[in-house]
């Protein structure tokens, strides 16, 4: 069994087995949509394939609904890309792809059901706060309290408001909620942690 060393490094591993030069990377909970698969299917049915990588639009399906608005509803991702000019890449919390020379975008549309519930995403909220606390430790990054208390209002209005989470009726608030939850989360963490070093 191959040694676990992050999910970056094990993407980059099944890409380096793969059959194919071209990779359409999913998590498991993220679906394709038909629209999606028939755009990618005709893609590939062209004489030369225009671009290195595609970025691909990702919905979030949260609290039952597709959220349209909310800072989510128009979300890119790469996603489809050709592994011998692109490759996975380390970041704190989530991996990215990078891709040498041009990149298009696909018009379909990936569904994300990233949160099972409310708990489920005070859960995952918990961990990755963690995750990126630790990496503005290592780095160096600093705040002070007062950041605290003034990050959350702007959160939730930047959310709320100017990203139109109003919009997404009661599961846009509760994403705006939980988006100032978590951006004043990793801040507060990242204090007790230069207070224990």
């Amino acid at each position: 069994m191959r040694e676990f060393k992050g999910y970056a490094d094990q993407k980059q591993h099944g890409v380096n087995e793969a059959k194919n030069d071209w990779i359409l990377s999913l998590d498991a909970d993220e679906v394709i949509t038909e629209g999606l698969k028939t755009e990618i299917a005709a893609l590939f049915q062209q004489e030369k394939i225009p671009y290195n990588g595609y970025w691909i639009r990702f919905s979030l399906y949260y609290l039952g609904k597709i959220l349209r608005h909310s800072g989510v509803g128009f979300e890119h991702k790469l996603r489809l890309f050709n592994r011998k000019t692109g490759a996975f890449v380390f970041t704190y919390v989530h991996e990215e792809i990078k891709v040498n020379g041009l990149v298009g975008r696909l018009k379909g549309i990936t569904i994300h059901y990233s949160y099972h519930d409310l708990q489920h995403h005070i859960e995952k909220s918990n961990r990755y706060t963690t995750l990126a606390a630790e990496h503005y430790l290592k780095n160096g990054k600093h705040f002070s309290r007062w950041w605290v208390a003034f990050k959350f209002p702007v959160t939730f209005l930047l959310y709320y408001f100017v990203k139109g989470g109003f919009l997404d009726g009661y599961p846009g608030f509760m994403w705006s909620f939980m988006a100032a939850v978590y951006t004043t989360t990793k801040i507060a963490k990242t204090i007790e942690l230069m207070d224990k070093s």
